[in-house]
């Protein structure tokens, strides 16, 4: 308290002392007679005290009550009661007869508030009183899963007795939470300075260890008490934060400062700052005031009006027994527990008589909880719950239990549940399911199947890799893989963990896969029991595949597959005879001319060469003739033909190829047209030639030069007449492929029936030098200079009867009519 006294002296102005100051003065000038005064006494004011009652706390906008008790006046009463809310020297509230007022403050932070009070003789007493306007202290979620952070004071005004009551109250704090609730903690302890002793946890152990290990000594520095434990935060995002914040005396320290060497309202300051970010960030601060040192104003400051708790070291166990309950009451927490170990992943589900749960069913987190939040319903005592556990395959029930907040065995098992659990307004519930993973000493098996397309592959390169699983498989690039794991079918497997693959490419082309030089083209792990995939290069292939369940065990497989994703090659080849590129069509291509008796050979190729690494074999070859009289005007047509691979028309042995000889009989113009397709469904690129077929055969005429005559139908010619051959050709294009040659022979009749050859020969197109004379018979030719054209001279010289053959072929081998004249 700062108390100002302003004295004020009263004045007696009676006129009776100026006159009789004047007349003493008037006779001591007439004679030497001396008067003697006595001196009147002032009246002398007492001030009055003023108590402001400080310091004062509240959040923006709450009305604070301001209390001036404990102010009086020594010697009168107290008429006047004035306050200054700002400090700034104006008084902003005044009463005549009380000081007791409330007021409120919009903005955070340190404010002081002055008292004046003025008694009945006009004196003034001032006293001023400290203002902490804080943070509004954010509401705990409600959740009985937390995150709390345990602050202790261990400085040196707590003995060592105390300081150990202050850790059994927390040991048991952490014992109404854990391991019947998702809680966790971390620990904090502060004097001079603040340390953290133990991160977030819900090791029961470690945190208690944590708690047992400070010792008494040091000053009181609460700003670094909440800034350690402020850093401990947030383990958990999905969980409300708090901290829970004991002390046994007001602060004197400061970050920085030195040992005990600031002032209460310094380190103040500093505290309410850490704690309003604290409270700024969403964390909810509860404070314990600990015997009767510390200031409650003080803890209310960090915390708030309804979050301090005033103990002393003998209740705090059962005031902090007191807030688990208000955090978790009427709650069952459900924990599963695998083998020892808190497992997440497990759905329980809540039935409630006369209440209900939220929520009614969902799964453990990672820390093997799920809180079910039962509400009694109204006019009810209690509710009875049933907490369903949904089974999983794998793993064996060993118990399921629950205990009440006095740690008293409550409702029973039966099967996977428990059921008949009374559930009241103010006690938490514990429940543990414990289960044990069934032993599982047996692989799973995969399985591999392919879609469609693919055809069976007879050959892979090493016995090594198989046959383990199946036939090997040709495969496109299209074709889906699909691997299938199944656990062992005994009554409870583990469960399919995860399948893997690998595909080794074969990518140097040798033939054999070598993990040293080829590449290794995909290596997945699939946490599923199924997986599908696609090759994505042709040739050679070697899959390693299998699956590990849950128990560890793992079986695995491999195999070769050769994967073709390119159809046939197909040719179609003209035999012989043909005239190559022989016709210019005005559309500016040249055409081949064949004949009747061309064999032509249409082929689909579907082996491995230098164009085709890999090559199932063709599995089919498709044509179609087409002809008309003009080029690509087809009229006619025949086919489609489908020939197979080693059936009766295929003329190539060769598993893979098909070959069919086609002839044309049909004149003119011909198109044909081929597609293939190997055994996975491939096709080449289709493929079509046009070309020209002669098959008419070449005309001859005759003409006899010189003299020439009939009788009774016999025909007379003499030694020296001439007979003339012309042979020409027709066909599709004018002129057809043209005459080739001429045939001759000219026999003699020696009796009716007996003949001999006494001249033969061949005039081939363009021989025009032939010349043949043996003394019977003179042949001469070829006198027409035209192409395709001959023409010969016969001439015979023998007496008597003779036979003059001739036959003209032109050059596809189409014979003209063997004719003979006598």
């Amino acid at each position: 308290m700062n108390n100002t006294i302003s004295r004020k002296k009263n004045r007696y102005n009676k006129i009776f002392e100026a006159s009789f100051l004047a007349t003493v003065l008037i006779l001591t000038a007439m004679s030497p007679i001396v008067f003697f005064t006595t001196p009147v006494s002032a009246v002398v004011c007492t001030p009055p005290v003023a108590e402001a009652n400080g310091p004062y706390t509240g959040h923006p906008g709450d009305s604070i009550n301001f209390d001036s008790t404990g102010s009086f006046d020594p010697d009168g009463t107290i008429e006047l009661w004035e306050w200054d809310w700002n400090n700034d020297g104006t008084y902003d509230w005044s009463s005549t007869t009380t000081g007791i007022t409330t007021h409120d403050y919009s903005t955070i932070g340190t404010h002081t508030a002055v008292l004046q009070v003025t008694d009945n003789h006009g004196c003034t007493g001032t006293d001023s009183a400290t203002v902490w306007v804080t943070k509004e202290n954010p509401p705990l979620d409600e959740s009985c899963g937390i995150d709390i952070a345990l602050v202790i004071d261990s400085s040196g005004s707590i003995s060592s007795t105390n300081l150990n009551i202050m850790k059994d109250a927390f040991n048991d704090f952490v014992d109404a939470f854990l391991p019947n609730t998702p809680t966790m903690f971390s620990v904090t302890d502060f004097d001079d300075t603040a340390v953290v002793l133990q991160t977030f946890t819900t090791d029961i152990d470690d945190i208690k260890d944590a708690i047992d290990m400070p010792t008494s000594g040091g000053c009181t520095n609460w700003e670094d008490a909440l800034i350690k434990a402020d850093s401990t935060f947030d383990p958990r995002v999905d969980k409300p934060d708090l901290v829970v914040f004991a002390s046994d005396g007001n602060p004197n320290t400061i970050v920085g400062g030195s040992s005990c060497g600031s002032t209460e309202l310094t380190a103040m300051n500093a505290a309410i700052t850490v704690a309003n970010a604290i409270k700024n960030d969403g964390i909810r601060i509860i404070t314990l005031g600990i015997g009767d040192t510390v200031k409650s104003v003080n803890l209310k400051a960090i915390s708030s009006e309804d979050a301090y708790f005033d103990s002393d070291f003998s209740t705090l166990a059962d005031d902090l027994a007191l807030l688990a309950g208000e955090l978790c009451g009427g709650t069952i927490s459900v924990r599963k527990i695998v083998d020892g170990v808190p497992a997440a992943g497990w759905e329980f589900t809540a039935t409630v008589t006369d209440g209900t749960a939220t929520p009614t069913s969902g799964f453990t987190d990672g820390t093997g909880f799920i809180v079910f939040d039962i509400e009694i319903d109204e006019g009810k005592d209690y509710a009875l719950v049933d907490i369903i556990e949904t089974p999983q395959p794998g793993y064996e029930l060993v118990n399921a239990w629950a205990e009440d907040c006095d740690e008293t065995p409550v409702g029973t098992q039966s099967g996977n549940s428990i059921i008949n659990i009374p559930v009241e307004r103010l006690c938490a519930i514990y429940a543990e399911f414990n289960n044990e993973e069934e032993t599982d000493d047996c692989p799973p098996t995969t399985t591999k199947t392919f879609s469609e397309p693919t055809y069976p592959a007879s050959d892979y390169p090493d016995p090594w890799y198989g046959p383990d699983q199946g036939e090997h498989f040709w495969v496109t690039m299209s074709t889906e893989v699909t691997l299938t794991a199944v656990d062992c079918p005994f009554e409870d497997p583990s469960g399919i963990d995860y399948i893997f693959y690998e595909i080794w490419w074969d990518s140097n082309q040798d033939g054999v896969i070598d993990t040293g030089s080829d590449t290794k083209v995909a290596d997945e792990t699939v946490y599923s029991d199924t997986v599908t995939f696609t090759f994505t290069e042709e040739c050679l292939h070697l899959l390693i595949w299998g699956a590990v369940d849950l128990a560890g065990n793992e079986q695995i497989y491999s195999q070769y597959h050769r994967v073709d994703d390119t159809g046939p090659d197909q040719t179609i080849v003209l035999g012989d005879p043909q005239l190559p590129e022989f016709y210019l069509h005005t559309n500016g291509n040249y055409y081949t001319v064949v004949g009747p008796n061309t064999p032509i050979y249409i082929t689909s190729d579907d082996t491995h060469d230098d164009t085709k690494d890999c090559a199932v074999g063709s599995k089919s070859l498709t044509y179609v003739v087409n002809w008309g009289d003009e080029w690509n005007n087809w009229q006619y047509s025949r086919g489609p033909y489908t020939i197979y691979d080693q059936g009766p028309e295929d003329i190539d042995d060769t598993p893979g190829i098909i070959t069919v000889v086609e002839y044309m009989p049909e004149s003119c113009w011909h198109e044909i047209h081929v597609w293939c397709e190997d055994e996975l469904g491939n096709q080449g690129i289709e493929a079509w030639l046009d070309f020209i077929v002669d098959a008419d055969e070449p005309t001859t005429t005759s003409e006899y030069i010189g003299t020439e005559m009939w009788v009774n139908d016999e025909h007379y010619v003499h030694c020296s007449t001439i007979k003339i051959i012309n042979a020409t050709d027709t066909g599709c294009i004018e002129g057809g492929s043209g005459v080739e040659y001429i045939y001759w022979k000219v026999q003699k009749i020696t009796s009716q029936t007996h003949v001999i050859t006494i001249a033969e020969g061949t005039v081939y197109d363009g021989d025009y030098s032939y010349y043949f004379d043996n003394g019977l018979v003179i042949v001469t030719g070829e006198y027409d200079q035209d192409y395709g054209e001959i023409s010969i001279e016969i001439t015979v010289l023998e007496h008597c009867e003779h036979y003059i053959w001739h036959q003209a072929v032109d050059y596809v081998d189409n014979m003209g009519t063997y004719e003979k004249q006598k």
